[in-house]
């Protein structure tokens, strides 16, 4: 019979997709890992309950480490089909070579999630849909290569985990359980084995490195829990907690004294000295040594600094080092858990609640300046020593208050400040800010742009930007949505100019594009990108021409000043692009790409960063762009704003009201996001014209040809000739960018010419015309 946790049951809680055994595939049928399963009351699950297989058998339930729990597909199937239970149970064991990959949450009406689809595709194994109709389970032959099993909404185990199988399969994948050694490995890579990032904590300094002064330390130790046993052998030396041996009393201060010193020898050694079970013995180097060795090694966990707040948290600080590392670490202790320090460019952040704001009002120095006032709040926590006369001694207490006088001034400040801003935990690089791509920070919370679910802000995300409105998927945005429908009337390029702004939101770069607006006039296209430059808030940035042009008068320190600039940015703006302008191709190769960029902050040192930074052109006139290689033209998007508004129709106040509806602009914008991930930014024809027409007519060679010369089959022309007559074209038509020889014949070839050599090297079947040849 089955247990009493089920015998009050006539059926079981039915799940709401029902076992299909006849879909699970043979090779799963014929392992003896199978069993059966219930939903058990659980008041600490959020559903209410959880599932708990059982042993088909002895109807007890099944443990997942015990081989004879489990049996062959028949037995686990007679017994659900009592109708006992709620569905089958498959053990995943060591030996199996299987992995099971969970999703969870991964289906909203009857549709998968664009992230759950792009898994299910690489893995391209047997699939199920989950007991719950929410999820899908994925097995496949595969061992995982590191012990974390799982993040929100993704799961892989291997050993000792059942899966509730249903057989509901899942189409369009493979209905067999596939090898996917490879592709499990990339999946593990992305989604479980991320670089840990830097915690929110407080100063904790490495081992080793002592941050109590001696007297402060013994006060600590004394009041402390175990404060009496650690009297009783420092103090009084008693022996007869430990059979009255002398050595292994000193082994248990040395424990004690490993603890508090954060195993530190030498104030180890100096403080036993001052114990009252110092003796001619500890002079043995040998025993000293091993000793102290054996606690240090021995000593599972350090003191690391106060956890208590208020006077708990001022009495414990009296007790560190009266020196800017002591006043460092009182700092740290105070307010480590939301400071943090940027060699890159110099800069402290403070944790706001909602992310980390650069310190640009001295908020740091005022924290200093509070801790050093609190030392004073310290001193009064010692208690008043006095002589036989009842005369006060001048002792501890006297001595903390005379260093927190000496610790009021500015230069003791940023000594404190220089101390605690290189401890670790607290140092960070610029490039551990905002690393997670797929991270919108709002005013309301963290939004995943992989799933559009919002959770609570957090300090351990180390996000530095945020946008300026809440995030309300419900909220709309009409003056928005005819802005757009005016100035853009093709409804495919606004479906694509929607997908592209989700695309921006992230810090994805794997499209390896930027995007042109162009259009002469009152387009509309200005007001399009100051608004959604209003959305994106301390994600966009606002970047002159100079800085991806080519040979503008600027100079280099300037020019990776602005470049630094993009460092965490996702929505780049460039403006005021001049009819002369020529694009710095290799730069835009590398900022639209994946690579790192090197960039410096203004009297720092330089560093290297990735972008993930969208660049957005607009401009009535056209950049030149003279490189003809596909690496360019690929991550070109031209977006034409054709429509010219009258100025009958001009909305003086439309910015006032988009700037309204920035949460319904919001909320299109990251359904353009997941839109984009479903099926890319899929460019309509209309783009795709208007960006061949901008190529073809940057082909400055290819016109040169046109205009200047004939085809002819029998006909032969000097290869330096052609050069100097399109060298001489070129200036005629005020072109200051003269390619070089070498360039220009690649070109001839990739445009199906021949070179051969007659007297001299010449191009067969073209000819220069005659007006052109008579100066040659």
């Amino acid at each position: 019979m089955p247990s009493s946790s089920t015998t009050r049951r006539e059926k079981p809680v039915k799940p709401k997709v029902e076992c299909r055994p006849e879909n699970i595939p043979k090779a799963l049928r014929r392992l003896e890992q199978w069993a059966v399963w219930l939903n058990i009351p659980d008041p600490k699950s959020p559903k209410g309950f959880k599932k708990l297989p059982y042993n088909p058998i002895t109807n007890k339930p099944a443990r997942s480490n015990n081989p004879d729990d489990w049996y062959d597909f028949k037995v686990a199937l007679a017994a659900y089909e009592t109708g006992k239970y709620a569905g089958l149970a498959f053990l995943l064991t060591e030996a199996d070579g299987l992995c099971g990959v969970d999703l969870d949450h991964c289906i909203e009406n009857e549709n998968f999630k664009p992230e759950a689809r792009k898994i299910l595709k690489l893995l391209d194994s047997y699939t199920e849909i989950s007991p719950s109709g929410t999820g899908v389970k994925c097995i496949i032959r595969a061992k995982k290569q590191g012990d974390k099993c799982g993040c929100t909404g993704f799961e892989v185990y291997e050993k000792k985990r059942f899966l509730a199988l249903t057989g509901e399969v899942v189409g369009g994948v493979s209905k067999a359980v596939e090898d996917r050694q490879e592709e499990l490995d990339q999946l593990y890579e992305e989604y479980l084995a991320k670089p840990t990032k830097a915690k929110a904590v407080s100063a904790t300094p490495e081992r080793g490195t002592s941050f109590l002064d001696d007297k402060g330390l013994l006060r600590l130790a004394r009041a402390a829990k175990n404060g009496d046993k650690f009297k009783a052998l420092y103090d009084k030396g008693d022996l007869s907690a430990y059979d009255d041996n002398h050595s292994q009393a000193d082994q248990a201060l040395c424990f004690h004294l490993a603890f508090w010193t954060n195993c530190n020898p030498e104030q180890m050694n100096r403080l036993f000295r001052g114990s009252a079970l110092y003796r001619e013995k500890w002079e043995r180097e040998d025993y000293r040594q091993r000793t102290i060795e054996k606690a240090i090694e021995q000593c599972g966990e350090c003191y690391t600094g106060p956890t208590d707040s208020g006077e708990a948290l001022d009495k414990e600080l009296a007790a560190y080092r009266q020196t800017d590392v002591g006043n460092g670490m009182r700092f740290l202790a105070r307010y480590g858990e939301n400071v943090r320090y940027c060699p890159n460019n110099k800069n402290w952040y403070v944790f706001n609640g909602k992310y980390w704001e650069k310190d640009e009002l001295g908020v740091v120095l005022q924290l200093a300046r509070e801790t050093v006032i609190a030392i004073e709040r310290e001193a009064a926590t010692i208690p008043v020593e006095y002589d036989d006369n009842c005369n006060v001694i001048k002792g501890p207490r006297e001595e903390l208050l005379g260093w927190a006088k000496l610790s009021q001034s500015v230069s003791a400040y940023k000594a404190m400040l220089k101390d605690a801003s290189c401890v670790k935990g607290v140092a960070v690089r610029i490039t551990d800010f905002d690393t997670d791509p797929y991270l919108l920070n709002v005013q309301n919370g963290t939004l995943d742009l992989k799933t559009a679910e919002l959770r609570p802000h957090r300090r351990e995300d180390l996000l530095t930007t945020i946008a300026p409105c809440d995030y309300d998927p419900e909220a709309e945005c009409p003056t928005w949505d005819k802005f757009l429908a005016q100035v853009q009337p093709d409804k495919e390029i606004r479906a694509y100019l929607q997908r592209a702004v989700g695309y921006s939101l992230t810090g994805d770069m794997s499209e390896e594009v930027y995007f042109f607006l162009h259009g002469s006039g009152a387009n509309g296209k200005g007001t399009y990108t100051k608004t959604v430059a209003l959305l994106f808030g301390d994600y966009y940035e606002a970047t002159r021409a100079e800085t991806i042009m080519a040979k503008r008068d600027t100079d280099g320190v300037n020019h990776q000043c602005a470049v630094a600039a993009l460092q965490g940015k996702r929505y780049v703006v460039v403006s005021e692009i001049a009819e002369t302008d020529r694009i710095n191709e290799p730069l835009l190769k590398s900022i639209t790409g994946r690579d790192a960029i090197q960039a410096r902050h203004l009297r720092c040192e330089p560093f290297k960063f990735n972008p993930m930074c969208k660049l957005w052109l607009c401009g009535n006139y056209k950049p030149n762009i003279r490189g003809v290689d596909h690496g360019i033209w690929r991550r070109t998007r031209m977006v034409p704003f054709a429509v010219e508004i009258p100025d009958s129709e001009v909305d003086k106040r439309l910015g006032d009201k988009l700037k309204q509806e920035l949460p319904g602009i919001l909320a299109w914008a990251v359904r353009g996001c997941l839109r984009w991930q479903k099926k890319g930014l899929a460019e309509p024809e209309a783009i795709r014209e208007s960006t061949q027409e901008y190529r073809e007519s940057q082909d400055l060679q290819k016109q040169f040809l046109d205009e200047r010369t004939e085809i002819d089959p029998k006909a032969v022309v000097g290869c330096s000739i052609l050069y100097a007559a399109f060298v001489q074209w070129l200036k005629e038509n005020g072109e200051h960018f003269i390619p070089k020889q070498s360039a220009f014949g690649r070109r001839m070839t990739q445009l199906g010419f021949k070179r051969t050599k007659v007297s001299i090297y010449a191009y067969l079947g073209i000819r220069l015309t005659e007006i052109e040849a008579e100066d040659f």
